[in-house]
């Protein structure tokens, strides 16, 4: 997921960067110029983009 981790919403804080989620159109545009069904990208993105959220945060 690395090439999604420019397309992230994030808020700056007193003292660091949050991100809270993804831009969904930009992942979807991405997702269907890799071919990907756009169903199956709106029924597991939800789940792997908190997971994936979560550890960016941990990371930062």
């Amino acid at each position: 997921m690395l090439h999604l981790h420019g397309q992230t919403r994030a808020a700056v804080g007193m003292s660091a960067m949050v991100h809270y989620g993804w831009d969904m159109a930009s992942v979807l545009a991405l997702g269907a110029a890799r071919g990907l069904d756009a169903r199956l990208l709106a029924e597991w993105l939800p789940a792997i983009e908190a997971v994936a959220i979560t550890n960016m945060n941990a990371e930062d």
